[in-house]
């Protein structure tokens, strides 16, 4: 199972195809099976967002369980490193020029219609902390 990012803002972002040979942050438009996300979102335009995994699982993320946040961390024998968050950061940045908020929903894949278990505002250097982890099923609200 794998984490899955979305992304929702006023303007459409870019679609970034997934390169095997080149692997880094990558976009898609949302599938049929995701037009649910609409309802989640205040914002019209929404993109599936990947890390260099292809999945959004290289994104820094926590689960719940008890009522607990737990870190997932990174158990291969390459060290985590911050590239993805940079990369997330970066193309907000040139695609939101105008300072507008955005969202972000964070949840396992197939969880995409389980009720949100985390709303926060942040603002958008947030993404870039080392603690800072996308918890499941979170919908964040990001200043710019």
């Amino acid at each position: 199972m794998c984490m899955t990012i979305y992304i929702s803002t006023d303007k459409p972002l870019p679609t970034i195809p997934y390169d095997e040979q080149n692997r880094k942050l990558n976009t898609e438009d949302i599938t049929d099976n995701e037009e649910t996300l609409k309802a989640v979102f205040s914002k019209l335009n929404i993109k599936y967002v990947g890390s260099d995994q292809g999945c959004s699982c290289g994104f820094r993320h926590a689960l719940i369980d008890n009522d607990n946040w737990l870190d997932v961390i990174n158990d291969d024998e390459i060290p985590f490193d911050n590239s993805n968050h940079i990369n997330l950061v970066d193309l907000i940045k040139k695609n939101n020029a105008d300072g507008n908020t955005f969202e972000i929903l964070a949840c396992w894949e197939g969880d995409q219609n389980e009720p949100i278990l985390y709303r926060e505002t942040i603002k958008l250097s947030d993404i870039l902390y080392k603690d800072f982890h996308f918890k499941e099923r979170g919908l964040y609200t990001v200043l710019t």
